[in-house]
């Protein structure tokens, strides 16, 4: 398959359409609905995309605002505390998530959920913007290569100490503890 960022040039040159809801595509969840976030923080096209900015390549001068609709995204958290991580430092690797199935439409989850109003328009997720879609919760990928269907309720159990979201019995976000 051609890079993303290929195809949304395609999409953007008014050639091949740019996979959304409906697509048999690697990106898209194939029961999603199309994107639909909170109007004041995720930024959303007529055609049902996620409107994002990316950082064209080196010189890294030119930004651009391009439709966006990815269902599964990666771990926000693997990153945020950890530098240049490795798959070997992720441990265990059979509950360390990977990549997440990420809300693409509000009503997945209700408005009186406190993760109700994040921003779903990214290209990495995290517990907040975890799916609802499928029966009430959604998949997830582990770094062990291995898929699990979670609850949202389950995914949201409050943590175990103010900044600690992991699930260290199933699913953990940030393998190098709660100080995110």
């Amino acid at each position: 398959s051609k890079p993303y960022s290929d195809i949304q040039d395609c999409d953007a040159a008014g050639g091949e359409l740019l996979p959304i809801e409906g697509y048999n595509r690697l990106l898209v969840c194939p029961s999603t609905s199309q994107a639909n976030g909170d109007a004041g923080s995720d930024t959303i096209d007529g055609a049902g995309y996620f409107m994002m900015y990316f950082t064209a390549a080196p010189p890294y001068k030119t930004v651009s605002l391009r439709r966006t609709f990815m269902c599964y995204v990666l771990n926000s958290k693997l990153n945020q505390t950890l530098t240049d991580p490795k798959m070997t430092q992720l441990h265990p690797p059979s509950q360390v998530v990977l990549m997440v199935e990420k809300r693409m439409s509000l009503g997945e989850i209700p408005n009186t959920d406190a993760s109700y109003g994040k921003t779903l328009g990214r290209l990495k997720g995290d517990w907040q913007r975890f799916a609802g879609r499928h029966k009430g919760g959604g998949n997830i990928l582990f770094v062990d290569g291995h898929v699990d269907w979670f609850s949202y309720s389950e995914i949201q159990k409050a943590p175990k100490a103010p900044t600690d979201y992991n699930r260290y019995d199933r699913a953990i976000w940030n393998p190098a503890g709660p100080a995110f």
